[in-house]
């Protein structure tokens, strides 16, 4: 379904670029190919419904997701060149957009919107010149839009190709695995990742779960998984995986500055394991009782200078956790920074891989 799926945004990407062109018998004809993908899609497509089935997609959901695609672009493309009537096209999104189709979950369906938003922008940007080159003044997305600027082609395909493969995961939201599979399953994760690996992050938790979708460029969202992960440890050391996660949900609440928030969305901590790990075990970031070395690399990113995804908090968040892990006996030494600000190596695909490799030089059991 993900491949029909760009394959429509894809199509009417070419025809946003035909009506940039002012090529009418082009633009007629791109309308007319995302008219038969349309159909195509509602042959054969299946999406992760509600109620942990699969349901097909018929033809007035296949119509919406037609329509939706193509009054994302028609806003793109009238925010990128200050076209008339706006207001309208944004009018028509939201009608297409509205209500989210029966059997179809609502955050595969802010998804989907979020996807067709990102193909519009790579179609701008695409149009705009080279691929370093900074595309026109876009606006994206949400259901009355917000006002930005689109970056560099490879920037937004990065934005684009990201939400394709979230879509994907979500489309298999509510499957289960046949009962070989879940046995064999553990055994083939040791073999995958032989290490124990515990993650902590945290996600938007919307009150109203039909509310408008939201995208890198709707809104600045900034993360506070290492704030509320530091205040919980600084108001009770000691406590379980599940207290851990119930004191930083109840921080979540709140502002930085201790005031209740007053928001239709909050962020609710996450926990991730490679293996089956017991909550009611102590909550630790090192071994207990660790026999070598202990590491840490710490990357902060504020995405200095990329307008529409910069944020304020990652270098504050390392330099925290820095004291934090002083505090815990890791030797300075042993505490790794990559960040964004100047004074430390910046993060970057080569700088990563190598931290990581010196973050396993030596590991062993215990």
């Amino acid at each position: 379904v993900v491949s029909r799926l760009k394959a429509l945004a894809h199509e009417v990407g070419l025809w946003l670029e035909a009506q940039l062109a002012r090529d009418v018998s082009a633009a007629t004809g791109r309308l007319a190919k995302v008219d038969e993908l349309a159909c195509a899609l509602a042959s054969d497509a299946e999406v992760g419904g509600g109620g942990g089935g699969a349901a097909s997609l018929g033809e007035p959901v296949c119509r919406q997701l037609r329509d939706v695609a193509v009054t994302a672009a028609a806003v793109t493309l009238g925010r990128a060149y200050g076209a008339g009537g706006l207001e309208g096209f944004l009018d028509d999104f939201v009608a297409a957009s509205e209500p989210c189709p029966t059997g179809v979950q609502a955050a595969l369906w802010r998804r989907t919107q979020d996807f067709f938003w990102a193909s519009a922008r790579v179609a701008c940007a695409r149009s705009a010149g080279p691929s370093d080159a900074a595309g026109p003044g876009v606006g994206a997305a949400g259901a009355v839009g917000g006002v930005g600027a689109v970056a560099p082609l490879r920037q937004e395909q990065r934005v684009c190709d990201r939400l394709a493969r979230l879509l994907a995961g979500l489309g298999r939201i509510g499957g289960e695995l046949p009962m070989s599979r879940r046995q064999s399953f553990p055994d083939e994760v040791a073999r995958i990742m032989p290490a124990t690996v515990v993650m902590l992050s945290t996600c938007m938790e919307e009150k109203d779960p039909a509310s408008g979708s939201r995208t890198p460029y709707s809104a600045q969202v900034e993360g506070r998984c290492t704030e509320l992960l530091l205040s919980a440890q600084q108001e009770l050391e000691g406590r379980s995986w599940v207290e851990l996660l119930w004191a930083m949900r109840r921080l979540a609440g709140r502002g930085p500055s201790g005031l209740a928030l007053r928001t239709a969305a909050q962020q609710a901590p996450v926990l991730s394991c490679s293996r089956q790990l017991d909550l009611n075990a102590t909550a630790s970031i090192r071994q207990p009782m660790a026999s070598g070395e202990c590491r840490a690399l710490l990357v902060g990113i504020n995405y200095v200078g990329q307008e529409g995804l910069e944020i304020k908090v990652g270098h504050r968040d390392v330099k925290q956790m820095k004291l934090y892990l002083l505090g815990q006996g890791y030797p300075e030494p042993s505490i790794r920074i990559l960040a964004d600000d100047g004074e430390h190596p910046a993060p970057s695909r080569a700088t990563v891989e190598a931290s990581m490799k010196w973050l396993l030089e030596g590991g062993r059991a215990g």
